[in-house]
């Protein structure tokens, strides 16, 4: 008989103190991972329900009544319905954790976690294992695009618009004074931008993941995913579709160094490196903390020429640290 991982055992949790976030991450630890296996043959009884419904419309539109095979089809259809709940389920601590790589209110996350889940559901949609892609790798992009959307809209309707105009100017500057290895503070954006220094001081402290730079997430633990419920399998799914989107997508078509690439790879913790800090990055390679930010930022600055939206790739590195 195969032997099947087993979940991680959770010490029982007092619910009477937890939020409404924390009482649905009570419910989302309790759910099983699918193997791979299982994963599979769930997105194939999933394609074959579309399939499905796809032949039953075209029979009933060009002959008026049912095929012979109905009931064939309709078992193929019910199970394909079965199965996509099930790949749901399986993923909805995929879509807690992206979330929670926004600095957003608590009380916004469960808004977010729901427009998530319809992203899991469009990419399950999609989703054809036949390419040899992770599921959470191929679902990361959908989530993410749900979320930012309903981050945005968040935005439009609580900031008046002249506040938007000048923090996406901000936004815009920062990354642009990162592009050319420059450091971006109140005083060379201020200067970017043409806007008072001090109006720049206070227009950054506006909590808004949209005016996030990149360097700001890279040089800050956003995550906060595990404050009142632990999940680890959370950050296992995650980490295994940023490292499969950093090695199939990113590294292969962006012309860093050697170096430019496993500082970045040990910043993230990708390919089996921990997740490193600035300073141990430099006793690895014999260099200061600073260098490593310098070559840290030469990496980011060639990533972002290649890849002109970074909202998309901060939410891929939002979780390296630079403490000392």
């Amino acid at each position: 008989m195969q032997e099947h991982e087993q979940s991680p055992k959770f010490e029982p949790i007092d619910t009477q103190g937890l939020d409404a976030f924390g009482l649905y991450m009570h419910e989302v630890v309790k759910i099983p991972l699918l193997s791979y296996e299982q994963e599979y043959s769930l997105a194939e009884k999933v394609q074959a329900a579309k399939q499905a419904s796809l032949e039953l419309a075209a029979h009933q539109e060009a002959k008026g009544s049912l095929p012979e095979h109905y009931e064939e089809l309709d078992r193929v259809i019910l199970e394909g319905l079965d199965a996509r709940e099930q790949m749901i389920t399986a993923n909805l601590r995929l879509v807690v954790a992206i979330v929670n790589r926004y600095r957003v209110p608590q009380d916004l996350k469960l808004d977010l976690i729901q427009e998530g889940n319809m992203g899991l559901a469009q990419a399950i949609e999609y989703y054809d294992p036949t390419y040899g892609n992770k599921f959470s790798t191929y679902a990361f992009w959908h989530i993410r695009q749900k979320v930012s959307r309903a981050l945005k809209n968040i935005e439009l309707i609580k900031l008046p618009h002249t506040i938007i105009d000048k923090k996406r100017k901000i936004f815009n500057a920062t990354e642009s004074l990162q592009a050319d290895n420059l450091e971006p503070n109140d005083h060379t954006i201020a200067q970017y931008t043409n806007l008072p220094p001090e109006e720049v001081r206070r227009l950054r402290s506006i909590a808004n993941t949209k005016t996030v730079s990149l360097n700001q997430l890279i040089s800050e633990s956003s995550s906060e995913i595990g404050d009142t419920v632990p999940d680890p399998n959370a950050g296992v799914m995650l980490d295994e579709a940023l490292g499969n989107i950093w090695n199939d997508i990113i590294a292969p078509s962006v012309d860093l160094t050697d170096r430019e690439r496993i500082v970045m790879e040990m910043l993230c913790g990708f390919n089996s490196y921990d997740a490193s800090t600035l300073q141990s990055v430099g006793d690895y390679f014999g260099i200061t903390r600073e260098r490593v930010r310098q070559i840290k930022n030469v990496a980011i600055g060639k990533i972002l020429k290649v890849y002109n939206n970074p909202e998309e790739l901060a939410a891929l590195f939002s979780d390296i640290s630079e403490r000392s």
